[in-house]
């Protein structure tokens, strides 16, 4: 089974194109992207919306020098 859609090219042409599977990496935004293709808003296969909400996350980095007090400390650093 395949879908079918139009699409504009910046010069204003429009295309057809068919698909059978739609990958979609939008990410966070992935229902945002879904909702601009139409998917939940259509009709029979593309009437479910993607269940996808973007959440807040947070990644902290640190480093830290650990000097041995066996090193000598005039060659580190």
């Amino acid at each position: 089974m395949s879908t079918r859609c139009q699409i504009r090219t910046k010069d204003g042409r429009e295309h057809e194109i068919r698909f059978s599977v739609v990958i979609n990496c939008g990410g966070p935004w992935a229902a945002d992207v879904a909702e601009m293709a139409k998917i939940g808003l259509g009709d029979e296969e593309l009437v479910y919306p993607l269940p996808v909400e973007p959440r807040f996350r947070s990644c902290a980095v640190s480093c830290a020098l650990i000097i041995s007090s066996d090193l000598d400390r005039s060659s580190v650093g």
